[in-house]
């Protein structure tokens, strides 16, 4: 039960509450941004995620992009109360990318939701629009529910240390890392198709753009790929599964790259290259491997429930179509 007083004060909340949304409907303005100092946008973005950088980077990426399709603000008081962008990603085209940057004052007025009606009146922009946050957000999912998003999935970035680590390595002609194979021309062509039609996929619900091989041969084996660190399953030929490693700018570590098989049946294989790789990492020195696990990728997703990863918050992916 609560007492006289505490039903005084919540009815003086809800009766506040009331009069800042009246005021609000009558004074909020939704305004097209072309730019915005770099100060009071980094002011601003620090102000609405405060100590979540990952948040305001996605935003930035957007906002800051040349792909970017607009940008609009909500003012109220002649004060920016809030601020939203859309954009496109080249490699996966078929979806429009949206971010929102509410003050924390100022959520549950729907301040949110008139920027997103903005967005998506926008000539330019096309559903299905695609936003991403920590799944810890309880304000954003319910917001993003609310307007008709739907989770696609999760993705973690987990650590493995693997100087600990008790790995196996199997010595065996079957398996090739990609710096022996690059000048075989008809293998490199066929571990390349594999990661192409791996990749196409496990991200079914935002396609990446069709290129020909020749683009995804630059793709995988562009100069950021450990290519000695790279390994491939092989029976003449045909490619059974690949791993692929790649350079990260922190000392000591290494990034577990895309991987796959023919089919689902071929885990195991994954699993046998990505104990390669564990391997490798360890003659060489290094301590750490960093992965980006999504949870639509059933190959990656058994190489974390297979190794002692660090446990990481999930990054959760909505779409609205």
């Amino acid at each position: 039960m609560f007492s006289r007083r505490q039903v005084t004060y919540q009815n003086h909340l809800s009766k506040t509450k009331r009069e800042r949304g009246d005021l609000l409907k009558k004074q909020l303005t939704i305004n097209t941004v072309d730019f915005i100092e770099t100060e009071d946008l980094t002011h601003f973005l620090s102000l609405c995620f405060k100590n979540d950088p990952t948040s305001k980077i996605f935003f930035l990426r957007g906002f800051e992009s040349r792909h970017r399709l607009c940008a609009f603000d909500a003012t109220y008081d002649e004060k920016r109360i809030g601020l939203t962008t859309a954009w496109k990603n080249p490699f996966h085209p078929h979806t429009t990318y949206v971010s929102t940057a509410i003050d924390p004052r100022f959520r549950h007025y729907d301040v949110e939701g008139k920027l997103l009606k903005r967005v998506e009146s926008y000539a330019t922009v096309e559903h299905p629009l695609q936003t991403s946050f920590w799944e810890a957000n309880d304000y954003l999912k319910s917001f993003h529910r609310s307007v008709g998003f739907k989770e696609i999935r999760k993705t973690y970035e987990p650590t493995l240390e693997v100087q600990s680590f008790q790995y196996f390595v199997t010595q065996t002609d079957q398996i090739m890392t990609f710096k022996q194979i690059s000048t075989d021309q008809l293998l490199r062509r066929n571990v390349v198709q594999l990661v192409q039609s791996t990749y196409e996929q496990t991200h079914q619900a935002n396609p990446p753009a069709t290129f020909d091989v020749n683009k995804w041969d630059h793709i995988v084996c562009n100069t950021n790929t450990l290519l000695e660190g790279s390994f491939l399953l092989t029976q003449g030929d045909e490619v059974f599964a690949f791993a692929m490693l790649h350079k990260t700018e922190k000392s000591k570590t290494l990034e577990l790259g895309w991987r796959g098989s023919q089919t689902l049946e071929g885990i195991s294989s994954v699993l046998l290259l990505t104990e390669q790789q564990i391997g490798y990492a360890k003659k060489h020195g290094f301590r750490y491997l960093e992965a980006e696990v999504d949870t639509t990728d059933p190959y990656f997703t058994s190489v974390l429930e297979a190794y002692p990863f660090s446990s990481e918050p999930a990054w959760v992916t909505y779409q609205k179509r």
